[in-house]
């Protein structure tokens, strides 16, 4: 993990439980500030959710997003470049998470954000996109994203899931839709294990 993230956590932790700013009450509507839709959160209970843009601005919200139910989230227009989300469930024996994505033009439904259901006795211990029929696609074009997750009692489990060059989109079922010509990279990371799955998206 990077130095600066490990920074960003320590600042967060501070902002969103209430250190340093109002606590967040156990109804807050937290669906953020914006009209872009950034992502969605499956799961996590009160999921604290802080944004860093590569321009250096911070953001914190909060969405209630109860088991097996799914919440969007909302952002202004992100700066391109390198962003980082971290987030925190209420599970209190989950510790919080970063993602770095890299934005792009497409900033539609770039991350679905899920977490493992506490209490879950899950042990992963390998995570794999499953092979798709081409890396190379044209604007339009969808993708179904499925994996194949090493371990055990690991059935049903769902990695979170995010894209990197603004490229394209996800729907709720991490169905991949190209939306804008480049290179990029779909990821995921489940318990600790990533994977990724590069894509050409062509005009």
């Amino acid at each position: 993990m990077k130095v600066k993230e490990i920074m960003f956590i320590l600042l967060i932790l501070f902002a969103i439980s209430g250190c340093g700013g109002p606590p967040v009450p156990p109804d807050y509507p937290g669906r953020g500030e914006g009209d872009i839709p950034l992502g969605r959160v499956r799961g996590g209970g009160l999921v604290k959710i802080a944004i860093q843009e590569s321009n250096g601005s911070v953001d914190t919200l909060a969405v209630n997003v109860p088991v097996e139910e799914t919440a969007t989230f909302y952002h202004d227009p992100l700066a391109n470049g390198e962003t980082i989300m971290a987030v925190q469930s209420s599970d209190p024996d989950s510790a919080p998470k970063t993602y770095t994505i890299q934005t792009g033009e497409t900033q539609r439904f770039i991350i679905n954000i899920s977490f493992v259901p506490p209490g879950r006795r899950s042990e992963v211990r390998g995570l794999q996109f499953a092979p798709v029929n081409s890396n190379v696609i044209s604007v339009g074009t969808t993708l179904r994203l499925s994996f194949i997750i090493q371990g055990s009692q690991v059935q049903g489990l769902t990695p979170t899931v995010w894209v990197d060059g603004g490229i394209g989109s996800l729907n709720g079922a991490n169905m991949f839709t190209a939306v804008t010509p480049g290179e990029g990279v779909i990821r995921a990371e489940l318990m600790g294990y990533t994977a990724e799955l590069p894509i050409t998206v062509t005009p």
